[in-house]
Parts: C-alpha cells; sequence; structure tokens
C-alpha cells in the first residue's frame, strides 16, 4: 500500500479496525494521525518499539514520544509529498537515541496523516548482552573504586560485583580471616568465617557454606578451578557440584606473605572463560590490594582517632596547670603558649607565635644559655628565683625549667616552663610578718605583764599624791600632768597589744553590702555636721562573705571617719562609699569596698608608712587605727590598698567572697607532667 492511496479513506469514514487492519500494510513501525498530531493507529512494529499496546497509544501526541524539529508543519500541506525529520526518540528508562521520521498526508486538505520512522543507529535488544571486552573494562573500573568506598561494606559489595562482572559469573562469595577470631586457648581459629553474609556475598546464599573447613585449607593456598566433569578436591567444589554449577573458581587473598582470605566465583549456565586462571589470578591480586589498603586505611584512622585524643588531653592539661609552658621549635621560635602564659606575661597565643622566645622572655641572662643547651638535647631542670620582665616592664621573680623533646635522637621542640614565684613571694612575706607579729605579741605580751604593775603602782602613788598636797600647792599642778602621762601610757600599751596580739577572728556568712550601708547611716549625722555630702552605692545581688561581724565594722568605722577628718572645714567636700563584686582569675569572686574622699590627699612620701604602727600626722592620734584595720582584713584572707593623689584619698579593701563549694587549694603543677619527658 503506498502513502498516496488514499481513495479507500475517501470512499467512506475509517473505523478504527480498519484503519489499523491497513496500516499493518507499511512494512515499517508506523502511525495514523489526524490533523493535530493525534495518534489514531499503530501497526505492530510500531507498537513494540514504543514498547506500548495499541489502546495505550490511541490519543497521544506525536510530541510525547519524538523530539519534533521547529518546522513540523502543524497544518496539512497543499502537496502531498512526503518529508523526512531527523528527531530524537526517547522512552523512559532507555537512552536517547536518534530517528528518521517520515510524514506524509493521505492526499491535499486530508484529515489524516501516515507517520513512519526508523532508527538511524540499531537498537539492541533486551535479550542482548553486553560484549565480553566491555564486561571486562567494567569489572576493572568498579575493582579500582571499591577501595574509594566509605564503609568495609560498600568496599566488599563493589569488590565482589566487580569480580563477578569481570570474569562473568553468577556467583560469587568472599571468605575473610578475621583478627579477633581467637579460642580459648588464644590460638588462630583454623577456619575462615564469612565477614559480612549481606556483604560478602553475590548470588544464592545456599549454594556455598559459611565457612572453610580446616582440612580444605592447605588445598586452597593455591587456585583451583574445578569443573563439573572432574571431582571436586575440596568441601567448597563439592557444595558447588551438589548445587549444580558448571564451574567453581578459588583463589586465596593476602599470599604469599599471610593467607587472608579465599574469593570464590562460580556460574551455572556457562562454562569458564578460557583465560580464567589469569582473570582469577588478576582478580584475587586487586582483592588483596583492596583489602591491604582498607586495613591501612582502619589503622590509620585509629592512629588519627589516639592522636586526636592525646592533643585534647594534651590542651586541657596545658589550660589546666598553674605555670606556664612555652612550646617552642628547635630554632627557638615560639609555637604555643598556654594560658597561665597569658596571664603571667600578658601576652596572646596569637600575638607571639612564630616569635623568637628571647623576644618575650627578657630580665635575665641565665635563661638562653639554658636554651642554647636544650637545643643540643640537654635539659635544665631548675634556674630559681631569677627576674623576668612581664609585658609591660614589670618585674617578677620565676622558677623557669628548660626542657626539650627528643624524636629518634633529635630535637622535636623544647618547653619552657616558668612558674611566678611573686604570689608565693607574697605569701612568704605575708608569713615572716605574721609570724614576726605573733613573735612581738608575745614580746609585747610579757612586756605587758611586767610593766603594768608599776604603771599601775605609780599611777596610785601620784593619785594619793595629788590627794594630798593643798589645791593651792606649787606641785599639785606638776603632779596632776604626771598622772595624765601615766594614764596615756597605760592606754598606748592597751592599743599596742591589740595591733601585735593575734586578732581573735569568729567568722560567718555575712552581708557586706547591708553592713556597710547601716555603718554609714550610723554616721550621717557626723558626715551632716561637717557638711560633707555622702553617696553609697551597693551593688544587688551581690554575694556574702565569710566573716566577723565587729572586726570588719571597726575598719570601716575607722576608713570613714579618716576621711571625714581629712575633709573637716573644706568646701564642697564629698564621701563616696561603694561596695561590688569583681571577678578574678580562674573565676574567683571579690568584694570590693572603696572609700573615696575630695580632702588634701596623702603626701607620696607618707603612703608607704600609713600601716606602720604609732605612724600619724595628726595631733590627737596614735597611728594605730590603720595598722590594725590591716591586720584584721589580712586576717579575712583579704587585702587593703590606698591610691592618694592632691584633692582625693581612695582606700579600697577587698575581701574573697564566701563560696562552700568552690575549690580553693592550688591547681595541679607540671613538675611531675614532665618528668618523664627528660
Amino acid at each position: 500500500m503506498s502513502l498516496n492511496s488514499s481513495f479507500w479513506f475517501k470512499k467512506r469514514p475509517a473505523g478504527q479496525a480498519e484503519l489499523e487492519g491497513a496500516i499493518e500494510f507499511i512494512p515499517q513501525p508506523a502511525l495514523v494521525l489526524d490533523a493535530a498530531q493525534r495518534v489514531m493507529a499503530a501497526n505492530n512494529l510500531a507498537c513494540q518499539l514504543l514498547n506500548s499496546s495499541r489502546t495505550e497509544l490511541n490519543g497521544k501526541l506525536l510530541s510525547e514520544f519524538f523530539l519534533l524539529p521547529d518546522d513540523v508543519e502543524p497544518s496539512p500541506p497543499s502537496e502531498t509529498d512526503p518529508k523526512v525529520y531527523l528527531c530524537e526518540f526517547t522512552l523512559p528508562g532507555q537512552t536517547c537515541q536518534d530517528v528518521n521520521l517520515r510524514l506524509a498526508w493521505l492526499s491535499a486538505g486530508a484529515d489524516f496523516m501516515i507517520a513512519s520512522f526508523e532508527l538511524v543507529t540499531p537498537r539492541r535488544a533486551r535479550d542482548d548482552t553486553p560484549e565480553p571486552h566491555a564486561l571486562f573494562w567494567q569489572g576493572l573500573y568498579l575493582l579500582a573504586n571499591a577501595a574509594e568506598q566509605a564503609t568495609i561494606d560498600l568496599c566488599l559489595r563493589t569488590a565482589l560485583e566487580g569480580a563477578r562482572t569481570l570474569l562473568p559469573c553468577q556467583n560469587a562469595t568472599l571468605y575473610l580471616c578475621k583478627t579477633s577470631d581467637l579460642n580459648t586457648s588464644g590460638t588462630e581459629t583454623p577456619t575462615i568465617p564469612l565477614a559480612n553474609r549481606s556483604a560478602t556475598r553475590w548470588g544464592d546464599d545456599e549454594i556455598l557454606p559459611a565457612t572453610v573447613a580446616p582440612q580444605d585449607l592447605v588445598m586452597l593456598r593455591t587456585i583451583r578451578v574445578w569443573d563439573s566433569n572432574k571431582r571436586p578436591p575440596t568441601n567448597l567444589h563439592r557444595a558447588a557440584r551438589d548445587a549444580g554449577l558448571s564451574y567453581l573458581a578459588v583463589a586465596p587473598l593476602g599470599l604469599p606473605q599471610k593467607l587472608t582470605g579465599l574469593i570464590a566465583l562460580g556460574d551455572k549456565d556457562n562454562e569458564p572463560p578460557v583465560e580464567v586462571l589469569r582473570m582469577i589470578q588478576l582478580i584475587a591480586g586487586l582483592l588483596s590490594h583492596i583489602l591491604e589498603e582498607q586495613e591501612r586505611r582502619v589503622q590509620v584512622n585509629r592512629t588519627i582517632d589516639s592522636q586526636a585524643l592525646q592533643l585534647r588531653v594534651d590542651d586541657v592539661a596545658l589550660a589546666a596547670v598553674q605555670d606556664g609552658v612555652f612550646v617552642l621549635s628547635p630554632a627557638l621560635r615560639i609555637r604555643h603558649i598556654n594560658q597561665a602564659i597569658e596571664t603571667i606575661f600578658g601576652y596572646k597565643n596569637r600575638e607571639v607565635e612564630n616569635q623568637p622566645i628571647d623576644q618575650i622572655l627578657i630580665g635575665s641572662e641565665l635563661v638562653h644559655p639554658a636554651l642554647n643547651l636544650a637545643q643540643t638535647g640537654a635539659p635544665t631542670y631548675h634556674l630559681n628565683n631569677i627576674k623576668l620582665l612581664r609585658r609591660y616592664g614589670e618585674k617578677f621573680q620565676a622558677l623557669v625549667r628548660v626542657q626539650p623533646i627528643l624524636q629518634l635522637g633529635e630535637v622535636e621542640s623544647i618547653l619552657v616552663i616558668v612558674r611566678d614565684l611573686s604570689e608565693q613571694a607574697a605569701y612568704e612575706a605575708h608569713a615572716r610578718q605574721l609570724a614576726q607579729n605573733a613573735e612581738l605579741g608575745e614580746v609585747m605580751a610579757a612586756f605587758s605583764h611586767e610593766v603594768r604593775n608599776p604603771i599601775n603602782n605609780i599611777s596610785s602613788g601620784l593619785q594619793l599624791m595629788e590627794r594630798m598636797m593643798p589645791e593651792t600647792g606649787p606641785m599639785k599642778d606638776t603632779v596632776h600632768n604626771m598622772l595624765l602621762d601615766v594614764d596615756r601610757v597605760a592606754e598606748l600599751m592597751k592599743s599596742m597589744l591589740s595591733v601585735t596580739r593575734t586578732t581573735d577572728i569568729k567568722p560567718r556568712p555575712i552581708e557586706l553590702g547591708k553592713m556597710v550601708h547601716s555603718l554609714v547611716e550610723r554616721l550621717k549625722p557626723s558626715i551632716a555636721r561637717e557638711d560633707i555630702s555622702c553617696q553609697c552605692n551597693i551593688e544587688p545581688d551581690i554575694p556574702m562573705i565569710n566573716g566577723d561581724t565587729r572586726a570588719l565594722e571597726q575598719v570601716f568605722n575607722n576608713l570613714i571617719r579618716n576621711a571625714i577628718q581629712a575633709m573637716k572645714g573644706r568646701p564642697q567636700s564629698q564621701l563616696i562609699v561603694r561596695v561590688q563584686s569583681q571577678k578574678a582569675a580562674k573565676d574567683r569572686i571579690f568584694l570590693e569596698v572603696t572609700i573615696a574622699d575630695n580632702g588634701p590627699g596623702i603626701p607620696k612620701e607618707n603612703q608607704d608608712k600609713i600601716f606602720q604602727p604609732f605612724f600619724t600626722t595628726r595631733p590627737d592620734g596614735n597611728g594605730l587605727g590603720l595598722p590594725l584595720a590591716k591586720r584584721i582584713i589580712t586576717a579575712h584572707k583579704g587585702s587593703i590598698t590606698v591610691t592618694s593623689f592632691p584633692g582625693g584619698t581612695v582606700f579600697k579593701v577587698i575581701i574573697p567572697a564566701y563560696d562552700r563549694s568552690r575549690q580553693t587549694g592550688p591547681l595541679p603543677s607540671l613538675d611531675e607532667t614532665f618528668t618523664s619527658l627528660a
């Protein structure tokens, strides 16, 4: 039937069965389309190519199967000559192919057209299999990519798929030795278990056993290929014969160093390839390399994890110790410093990184010979009581150790350990002062005991003489003055004993802010009488302290009265009292009490003497108030300082906050930590 033979369609309307019967005479895949390019009928060849039945094709647009060019006419042309177009043909799940599409109207002005088409390149049938060389390269590709998989299961499954594709075969099984498979005596189990059934089998799980019998291991240390015409040499081959395999190839993995596993490949329908020995040898070699790489990767990851953990431990240890640590390169450049060094010297790690150590560790000539000695691998354990400089020039006493870190006999790093002894020196000085005060207190107590009775006797005698003398006697005034001096000496002895005697502190949790505020309220009449403006600022929600209320009231009463006395008679006098909390190093909390006045100030030459006993600039003072205040604050583990200048004086009292749960003991030292590095 010619494409231009349209007279039959013009005689009467064509039915569906008639269209389908007529189009079967066309030798190519063909469709009958209406003017809108919808399918009206299809022959069997078109149904096969389009993978659809006639019912499924009817009513579909031509563009649903073919990527049509832009010049396809949507309306019937005036002539009936067929037109040929090169189109792309695509079905779901298949690759895109080129086709020659031939369109022809049955006649001028007709309502139907015929579309026939043929593939430019022949389409492979579904039953066709890839050529052997294509399978070979595909198998090599899978084996090459197996070692790059994220997990061992994916690695083994990819390797098995590659081996099965490379041979090719239907069944593949991988057996692996496990180092953890030990019996109770500690020796290796003589069987090779299946490593992971879901990851190391391909094909029927019931064909081969899960383990290899011990007696088969000796025979399977060489490649063995069995087919159905031979006697099976091992239990594995007998299992293959019972399962109906036509052949089974088994090769050892890991040899000649050690046996790490077996690979078994077999097929039911096909005979072994001619080059099966070479192919199984190639597969075994690649699998051995893949397993070795996986094992190496596991060991490397374990080493990395272990080293990462060690680094985290080292970082925490360096941050926790109270000793400062410089980590230097063999060229004496700073690699890292810990938090204690930042606190001691005032530098940040980012500021000193890769800087020469002699630009940071300044102040003693003894350090540089020790560093040079460390470059040769010799440590220096003690550079004691040397003077170093902080960032802004302040000197402090330190203990320095220099410890080289050796790797294969070569210096890999150098540790410089610095202990700040300034705080320790302050503690020692404070301890000496306490010891001296205790000793002085004992002497003064004994002296007071010995002197008190003579003073009382002299006072009693003078009182008797004063009563016996006439009122107008020439010596009465002299005796009265002597009696006043004796009373003054007795009062001085009493005050001096209060300074030298060990302070009797009865600590309990108290609210320091509330106590200071109450004290200021009691002194407000005296403050108002001197026309002094007073500001009392108490920070809310400050923590409590552990102290003696009576002793602390004595301290702050003395400081406030001294401030009032200093501003007496001065215009626009102002007193400021402030209580606030301060956060110091190691998360310790302190309370700071500030008492400031705008009096004349304390001369610079007297500022270092005001806490010494009996030093005073007031005619009616005895010079014991501030020494007694310092003694009380010291007993509370606090400090008292003064800052004065012309036009003002500021006293600051710092007392640690009360926290029962806080660890107040010393932080760990590096002495024991680095002893093993020597």
